[in-house]
């Protein structure tokens, strides 16, 4: 059994190991997307959607690698401080079934939207259970990055495509040519 403080520390390991292995990072990322699932190589289950759950703000959930993942920020609410008044709520991001990292996430809104992110503060990480997940979670946000990337630059491509078709019908230098 370990003692406190050995306890303290093997939570300050975890946390240090997500942190440097880009999983605050990939879950930003994530939660910030309208749509995920433009890689090939992830499966997006859309069967169900944060409407399907109590209190859901956000839910994800997809297959990479055979393994499958659900991230739900739940539980938003408002609550008040002498200094401001927050929203904050839950984060769960299940990894075959089990909860892998538990802790908090924020809201901030202002006049062209709102946006969550992940609390990185150590005393709102109440489950922190390492596995592969760990270096596969932001392979998979990495590709989902790439492939948005290549979607971006496909669509810019055809845009171009066709506002040159538009000038080449409508623009004519007539006897002005060189």
């Amino acid at each position: 059994m370990l003692s406190d403080e050995e306890a303290f520390e093997l939570k300050r390991k975890a946390i240090q190991i997500v942190k440097d292995k880009g999983i605050y990072d990939s879950i930003n990322w994530m939660i910030e997307q309208y749509r995920f699932g433009q890689s090939d190589e992830l499966k997006v289950d859309n069967r169900k959607t944060s409407k399907d759950f109590e209190n859901c703000q956000k839910y994800f959930s997809f297959i990479y690698k055979n393994h499958h993942y659900e991230l739900f920020l739940e539980n938003g609410h408002y609550f008040s401080t002498p200094d401001d008044n927050p929203y904050w709520g839950d984060t769960r991001l299940l990894y075959d079934g089990e909860v892998v990292f538990k802790l908090k996430f924020e809201k901030e809104s202002d006049e062209w939207g709102s946006k969550y992110q992940l609390i990185s503060i150590e005393s709102v990480v109440d489950v922190l259970r390492l596995d592969n997940w760990v270096d596969d979670l932001p392979a998979a946000v990495l590709l989902e990055k790439n492939a948005v990337t290549e979607a971006e630059r496909s669509k810019k491509a055809k845009k171009d495509a066709e506002e040159a078709r538009t000038i080449r019908e409508n623009f004519d230098l007539g006897k002005f040519k060189d």
